[in-house]
């Protein structure tokens, strides 16, 4: 795992490994050492130390093999704002490092689906803000909406929509501006209800003949 760690930030230039831990004892002093970012694996125990102490903690993202909903509201509460699967180091967590740098969250997308699966049974659907983002939004926000509720990163959304991250920062911009939104996960949120509030239609226009 250490390997493939440092494998996965060899790619990223602007990334630079400080240092290395593998003790759980030293996983305190070593993310309140000034770094701008600890990537811990995830363990119950881990949680429990690096969510200890009254210092400043840099910046965390976990790393895990398993790590259901239960795990990671309580990553959350500990301050931990980027959780990528163990195995999708190499892909993910150069990103996930950048983003959290940025003051940005990552989630990877086999944990999204079930997180935002139960995050929608503790929340009240608004049909009127739904209802809002398909008129005051254009159809490129809102696909970019749709995509936010997948728990997409910046860049995936540009892959996906064939456009720049600058462009998809800008989108998104709007549509916190337009809806009112204080922050990403709030448009994240909005986005899991958007997206699933549109499927009975595109469904519908998939079959003109019914």
């Amino acid at each position: 795992m250490v390997e493939g760690i440092k494998n996965a930030l060899r790619k990223y230039p602007d990334i630079d490994v400080a240092d290395i831990h593998t003790k759980v004892s030293d996983v305190l002093p070593a993310v309140t050492a000034g770094v701008d970012v600890a990537v811990i694996f995830a363990g119950s125990d881990m949680m429990a130390k690096s969510g200890a102490g009254d210092q400043p903690l840099a910046p965390i993202v976990a790393i895990g093999d398993t790590m259901g909903v239960q795990f990671v509201l309580m990553a959350i509460r500990s301050g931990i704002r980027a959780f990528v699967s163990d195995r999708s180091v190499d892909q993910e967590l150069g990103q996930a490092v950048q983003n959290v740098a940025a003051g940005e969250s990552f989630l990877s997308p086999s944990l999204a689906g079930p997180l935002l699966d139960w995050v929608a049974t503790q929340i009240t659907t608004d049909p009127a803000r739904i209802l809002e983002a398909t008129k005051v939004l254009t159809k490129r926000e809102q696909e970019v909406l749709a995509l936010l509720g997948m728990c997409h990163t910046n860049a995936e959304i540009a892959e996906h929509l064939v456009i720049s991250e600058a462009t998809v920062r800008s989108h998104a911009y709007n549509i916190l501006s337009k809806l009112g939104l204080r922050s990403r996960s709030e448009a994240v949120l909005l986005g899991y209800q958007f997206r699933l509030s549109m499927i009975p239609e595109q469904t519908f226009r998939q079959r003109p003949g019914v």
